[in-house]
């Protein structure tokens, strides 16, 4: 009987260390997905300080292109104020210069009619000198 329990315990040692040692490869496993796990975080966390350093720089960027549409619209009504002066001041221009133009050709018939006036009355004087000459 007494090798029967010696058969025994060996049979339980042997099932003892073969637990152990299937719960020393789990901890082997586990150690090493904890690793992982580990190398996984800080990369996880190395890449969300990368986004929102990137966040920030995007942020910026987008506020820079704010001020610039802004100021941009800002020149645009400039302009747009500056154009609908010079137009205003075109046409004004083109109504002073239409008004010119008939003063011009108002001045042109006068001044045609009054040589002519004056050609007939030299061709008049020229005709009352001639007369006079002869009496």
């Amino acid at each position: 009987e007494m090798g029967e329990q010696i058969d025994s315990l060996n049979k339980m040692k042997a099932k003892a260390e073969k637990d152990k040692a299937g719960m020393e490869r789990d901890l082997q496993e586990t150690r090493g997905g904890l690793d992982e796990a580990m190398r996984d975080r800080a990369n996880i966390e190395k890449n969300c300080k990368m986004t929102t350093a990137s966040i920030a720089e995007a942020n910026s960027k987008l506020d820079e292109c704010a001020r610039a549409l802004n100021e941009a619209e800002s020149a645009k009504k400039k302009l747009y104020v500056e154009s609908q002066d010079l137009n205003r001041q075109i046409e004004e221009t083109e109504s002073a210069l239409s008004n010119l133009n008939k003063n011009k050709v108002s001045l042109t018939t006068r001044l045609e009619d009054t040589k002519r006036l004056a050609e007939g009355e030299a061709r008049d004087r020229a005709a009352l000198l001639t007369k006079y000459k002869h009496l």
